[in-house]
């Protein structure tokens, strides 16, 4: 599966994150929602400082 970040304000994309997920397991949206930002995150796509501007949503 995955996510889009997009910027709020302009709609512009600012990461798209492959979440890997195992076949028997249940994982809410917010926490596919919060692994996207910490690998976003990692690989300096986004502000971490700025989670608030960012909107997310599934490809």
């Amino acid at each position: 599966m995955e996510v889009l970040i997009l910027e709020t304000k302009t709609g512009r994309l600012a990461a798209k994150i492959a979440i890997v997920v195992g076949r028997n397991c249940l994982v809410s949206k917010q926490e596919c929602f919060g692994r996207a930002w910490k690998v976003a995150v990692a690989v300096k796509s986004i502000d971490p400082t700025r989670r608030n501007d960012y909107s997310f949503k599934f490809a």
